[in-house]
C-alpha cells in the first residue's frame, strides 16, 4: 500500500459523507484532494474505482445545475470504463442543456450496451420529442420500452405513463398526419391499426386522447381498405356514411362543414 493510500480513504470518505448529506459544494472541496492523490500513483489504484470518482463528481456538479462541469466528468469517466450508468447521465446532463442531438447519440450508445432496458429507449424518444423530431425512431423507441416495461424491474406504469408524455409532446393530431404521410402504405395501414388496439402502445396512447381522434383514425383506414383510390374514394363520400362511423360524434356538426377540415388536409396526401 503506498503511503498516500489512508489519505486518499479518507478524503474519499469525507467526499461520499458530504454528498449524502447534500453538501455538494464541501463535497467538491474534497474531490479536489483525493483525485489529486488518485493521480499521483495511477499504476497503483484500479482505473475503475477512478472512473467511478469521476462519475460520482459529475454527479455532485450536476445536482448544483453546473452540467458542463458534469459532462467534463462524464467523459473523463467514460475514457477509463464504459458504463451504461455514465452515458445515462451524460445524455441526461445534454438533455438538461438543451443538447438533443448529443443526447439522442449518448442514449443511443447506452442502448448498444443494454438492449435490454426500457429506460434507454423511452430516454432517446424524449430528447427526440423535444428537438421537435417525429419520425419512426421515436415511435420504434417507444414500442420497444412498452414491450420491455416489465423487464430489469422497471414500474410497467411508470414506464407507460412516461410514454405517453413523450408522445403528448407533438399534438396526436401530428401524431396521425406523420403516420398517414408515411410513403409505404402498408406501413402507415399497420399503424394506424395499431392505434385502434388497445394493447399496442400506439392504442395506449390514443385510449387516453379525446374520441375523436380515434374516429379520425378509423375513418382513415376506412378509406385506406379496398381497390379504390382512397383520394377519389373520399371525394365521392357521403356525410351520411361518415355519421355511420361516428366521426361527427363529440363534433358540433353542420352540413356546410368542409370534409377536408374536419378531417384534416393529410387525408389528401394518402398515396
Amino acid at each position: 500500500m503506498p503511503p498516500k493510500a489512508p489519505d486518499l480513504f479518507k478524503y474519499v470518505t469525507l467526499f461520499d459523507k458530504a454528498f449524502d448529506n447534500e453538501h455538494y459544494r464541501d463535497a467538491i472541496f474534497y474531490a479536489k484532494f483525493a483525485l489529486d492523490l488518485y493521480y499521483s500513483d495511477p499504476d497503483y489504484y484500479p482505473t475503475f474505482k477512478l472512473a467511478m470518482f469521476h462519475h460520482n463528481l459529475g454527479n455532485t456538479f450536476s445536482m448544483l445545475d453546473d452540467e458542463h462541469s458534469a459532462i467534463s466528468h462524464y467523459l473523463k469517466s467514460l475514457e477509463l470504463d464504459r458504463t451504461t450508468s455514465t452515458l445515462d447521465d451524460l445524455a441526461t446532463s445534454y438533455f438538461q442543456l438543451k443538447a438533443y442531438g448529443q443526447a439522442i447519440e449518448v442514449f443511443g450508445q447506452a442502448i448498444e450496451l443494454s438492449p435490454q432496458n426500457p429506460y434507454y429507449y423511452y430516454r432517446r424518444a424524449r430528447a427526440s420529442a423535444h428537438a421537435n423530431r417525429m419520425d419512426l425512431q421515436v415511435i420504434a423507441d417507444c414500442k420497444k420500452a412498452y414491450e420491455l416495461r416489465n423487464q430489469n424491474g422497471s414500474n410497467p406504469k411508470s414506464v407507460e405513463k412516461t410514454i405517453i408524455k413523450i408522445l403528448n409532446h407533438k399534438s396526436s393530431k401530428q401524431l396521425i398526419d406523420f403516420i398517414v404521410n408515411l410513403p409505404d402504405i402498408v406501413q402507415k395501414t399497420e399503424l394506424l391499426q395499431e392505434c385502434l388496439d388497445p394493447s399496442s402502445m400506439l392504442g395506449l396512447y390514443f385510449a387516453s386522447q379525446s374520441p375523436t381522434q380515434i374516429q379520425r383514425i378509423a375513418t382513415i383506414l376506412h378509406f385506406l381498405s379496398g381497390p379504390e383510390d382512397p383520394i377519389e374514394k373520399l371525394k365521392m363520400q357521403d356525410t351520411r356514411e361518415l355519421k355511420a362511423l361516428g366521426f361527427f360524434d363529440n363534433i358540433n356538426y353542420s352540413e356546410e362543414m368542409n370534409l377536408e377540415k374536419l378531417l384534416g388536409d393529410s387525408i389528401y396526401k394518402l398515396k
